[in-house]
């Protein structure tokens, strides 16, 4: 069994609209409520691209390049979802 690793769901500290960063959905809500600041893009996606490269760099410290490698990477789940609050551009 490999992972699926999703890069997805924006720190707090990167998202260019952080509040409201968590939500209060509840059994009967509109699940749309869900999407908060971590649906946004990066403020600064230089510091995303840091974020996402140091984390492939520890898992393949870790686990070893030839395995890394066999894993499927996502990021997001496309921006025509409501996941990403960006435009397809920031995407």
């Amino acid at each position: 069994m490999k992972p699926l690793v999703q890069i997805g769901f924006m720190p707090e500290a990167l998202s260019s609209q952080p509040e409201p960063y968590r939500h209060n959905w509840k059994p009967g809500d509109n699940y749309g409520n869900i999407y908060t600041g971590w649906a946004y893009p990066p403020k600064d996606y230089a510091k995303w691209a840091e974020l996402v490269f140091q984390w492939a760099r520890h898992c393949e410290r870790r686990y070893g390049r030839a395995e890394v490698e066999t894993w499927l990477w996502e990021v997001w789940n496309g921006p025509n979802g409501g996941y990403w609050k960006g435009t397809p551009e920031e995407y």
